[in-house]
């Protein structure tokens, strides 16, 4: 899932844990919304749950239960 001398930059969940953060900091998102957008870009469902597991151990992102959707996380903690 990362890239490797086999796995290409653009197979790996890096890349798309990019593509996800881009979309997440320029607005709130409701999951489905999210995973309709980026859907053409990632091989499976997998993949999205992956990244979005990844951002929220990261903590740059949370789940607003009450709008339902998922946030950018800002934090400056260095």
């Amino acid at each position: 899932m990362f890239p490797s001398k086999v796995r290409r930059y653009d197979e790996s969940l890096l890349s798309k844990l990019v593509l996800i953060t881009n979309i997440i900091r320029e607005e709130s998102i409701g999951v489905l919304e999210l995973y309709k957008k980026v859907k053409p870009k990632l091989s499976d469902l997998d993949a999205f749950i992956s990244v979005l597991e990844l951002l929220y151990l990261l903590e740059k992102i949370e789940y607003d239960e009450e709008w339902r959707v998922i946030k950018y996380v800002e934090n400056d903690r260095m």
